[in-house]
C-alpha cells in the first residue's frame, strides 16, 4: 500500500529545494564572475610590475642598479628573478611577505603568463626575454594570488552562510503560505466528512479563491445531486 504524503509538506520541500538550487547557482555565478574579473586585475598588476622593472633595467647597468629601485615596483608578496642566457640565476628580489618559490629557467622569445601552483598556493608567473644595452637574458615575475584567493574564500563562506539562512527562511515562509493554499482543500474534506455523516442531500455551500477548488466543489455538488435523484428514483420504484 502506497503511503500518502502531506501536500503541504511536499509543497514546502519542493519550493525550498528549487529556491535553494536557484540561489546557489546564482551565487556561484557571481563568485565566478568576480573571480575572473579580479584575476584579470591581478594579471594587469603583474604585467605592470614586470614592465616597470624592465624599464629600470634598460636605463641602468648592473653596477648602477639598486635593489630598492626594483623593490618599489614589486608588491610585498612578489618575487623577481633574472637569468642570463645560459640559464644561471644572477639575482632575485622578493617582497617582504613573499614566500620562497623555485622557478625553472624558461628561455622564451616573448612574454608568457602562466597560472602555476607552488606548495599549494596559486601564482601568476610571467616569463619574458630581456635584451637591451645593459642586460641580455630572461626575467621572471612571480605574482602571488593570495589576495584573490582570500576574496574568493570569503565570498564562498558568505555565500554558504547566506544559502543556509535563505534555506531556513524559505522553508518557513513556504510552510506558512502552503497552509493558506491547502486550507480550501482541508475545508472541502471536512464538509465532505459531514455530508457523509448527515446524508448526501447536503451540499458544499461555500466558495474559495481558486478556480481548481471551486470546480471541485461544483463537481461534487453535481455528483451529490445525481446520487440524490438516483436514490429517489430507486425509492419510488
Amino acid at each position: 500500500m502506497k503511503v500518502s504524503q502531506s501536500l503541504r509538506i511536499k509543497w514546502m520541500l519542493l519550493t525550498t529545494t528549487i529556491s535553494f538550487i536557484v540561489f546557489m547557482l546564482f551565487s556561484f555565478l557571481i563568485i565566478y564572475l568576480i573571480g575572473v574579473y579580479q584575476k584579470e586585475q591581478e594579471a594587469e598588476i603583474a604585467k605592470r610590475s614586470l614592465s616597470d622593472i624592465s624599464v629600470i633595467m634598460a636605463t641602468k647597468n648592473i653596477a648602477e642598479l639598486k635593489i630598492d629601485d626594483l623593490s618599489r615596483s614589486l608588491s610585498s608578496r612578489d618575487t623577481f628573478v633574472y637569468f642570463n642566457r645560459q640559464g644561471e640565476q644572477l639575482f632575485s628580489i622578493s617582497g617582504q611577505s613573499a614566500e620562497k618559490v623555485d622557478i625553472a629557467f624558461n628561455p622564451t622569445t616573448k612574454i608568457i603568463s602562466k597560472d602555476e601552483v607552488h606548495q599549494g598556493k596559486n601564482y601568476i608567473v610571467m616569463y619574458s626575454p630581456l635584451n637591451n644595452a645593459n642586460f641580455h637574458g630572461y626575467v621572471v615575475l612571480v605574482h602571488s594570488l593570495k589576495n584573490h584567493d582570500d576574496v574568493i574564500e570569503f565570498l564562498i563562506i558568505i555565500s554558504s552562510f547566506s544559502s543556509l539562512t535563505a534555506l531556513f527562511l524559505t522553508a518557513m515562509l513556504s510552510y506558512v503560505f502552503s497552509g493558506q493554499i491547502t486550507k480550501p482543500i482541508r475545508m472541502i474534506a471536512e464538509q465532505m466528512k459531514r455530508i457523509k455523516r448527515d446524508g448526501f442531500q447536503n451540499k458544499l455551500a461555500f466558495s474559495t479563491q481558486y478556480h481548481e477548488t471551486n470546480d471541485l466543489i461544483e463537481t461534487f455538488n453535481e455528483m451529490m445531486t445525481q446520487l440524490e435523484q438516483s436514490f429517489n428514483q430507486q425509492k419510488q420504484f
